[in-house]
């Protein structure tokens, strides 16, 4: 799986949402491109690899952008503002003890 995370830092009060699309989509596809031509460059296989949390969870990949959480598992995306948020619905809405979630990698993209 590769996944790149395209984040706008700045609010921009008189463009609307399809506007910052339009903008934001054919920037990702160059950003994507750039950076696979790199790795190629470099010898690697394209792609950053995101690692599951732990071998516990199968599947379940967390990843932390600038001020947001993303969780991937079992075919479920969800973000979340905090750490917190995140925790409450990995242990409520997908039943994960929350003594395995004292142990894992997050994948980090700031």
């Amino acid at each position: 799986m590769q996944i790149y995370r395209l984040e706008m830092y700045e609010y921009f009060e008189k463009a609307d949402e399809d506007d910052l699309l339009d903008e934001l989509f054919p920037a990702r596809e160059y950003y994507t491109q750039y950076l696979q031509e790199m790795e190629k460059e470099d010898g690697h296989k394209p792609g950053f690899p995101v690692k599951d949390f732990s071998s516990e969870l199968p599947g379940l990949k967390i990843l932390q952008g600038h001020e947001i959480w993303t969780v991937i598992y079992n075919g479920v995306i969800a973000e979340f503002d905090s750490e917190d948020n995140m925790n409450e619905f990995l242990e409520h809405d997908l039943e994960i003890e929350s003594d395995l979630l004292d142990k894992g990698v997050i994948n980090q993209f700031d």
